[in-house]
């Protein structure tokens, strides 16, 4: 299947057949792979981790 851009019906359905708390994992660890990406490939911004990390931890710890 293509990917193409468009979050419709099957994408939709595709999200509510699946396992909530398996999604969520897969969700926060792209993010915090992105995150590692942006400071390896900009030490500066490595200014802004502290930040990034403790919006992440709001996320893992499901106060947001």
């Amino acid at each position: 299947m293509t990917a193409d851009g468009v979050i419709g019906p099957k994408t939709r359905a595709a999200l509510a057949a699946a396992d909530q708390g398996v999604l969520y994992g897969k969700v926060l660890g792209q993010r915090l792979r992105h995150l590692g990406r942006l400071i390896t490939n900009d030490p500066e911004q490595s200014a802004f981790a502290a930040g990034w990390m403790n919006r992440m931890a709001e996320f893992v710890e499901g106060t947001v």
